[in-house]
């Protein structure tokens, strides 16, 4: 196996690393000053993600959503690589600790974002990515 280096702490250089790690590479991750010291932890927002990949409606209204936003700038190929994958990165990340809102029900307490038709962000209250570096750091140790 390698020895890898990342550069940089934040939500790729760390499920990078994580990932790799997994695979028996030995990683080291370079970081500016402290490992939290990254734009990762001021992120706000939530995370869109359609958790069901059978619910093949929500996904195609996720990839419209997405293309229209991207008002003809955006890949389409790499829109639907990214959306049909990314019930299984929240699943990664709920395996690592993240914790998403919850209604009373214990279901995601998915919101409404500009540009989405429907709820389908998860979050973390206004501080998602200070809890997915949180996860991420704690696992990464």
């Amino acid at each position: 196996m390698a020895h890898i280096a990342i550069i940089g702490s934040g939500i790729a250089g760390l499920f990078a690393a994580l990932r790799l790690g997994d695979a028996g590479h030995t990683v080291t991750v370079i970081t500016k000053q402290r490992p939290t010291d990254s734009s990762t932890n001021w992120a706000q927002g939530g995370i869109a993600a359609i958790l069901d990949k059978t619910d093949g409606i929500g996904l195609e209204a996720h990839i419209k959503d997405t293309l229209q936003s991207g008002d003809g700038l955006c890949d389409v190929d790499v829109v639907k690589s990214i959306i049909g994958e990314a019930g299984e990165r929240i699943q990664d990340l709920l395996s690592i600790g993240v914790r998403f809102e919850t209604d009373e029900d214990g279901s995601f307490n998915l919101v409404k974002e500009g540009g989405h038709s429907t709820r389908r962000i998860l979050h973390a209250k206004d501080a998602t990515g200070k809890e997915i570096e949180r996860a991420l750091s704690e696992s990464a140790a």
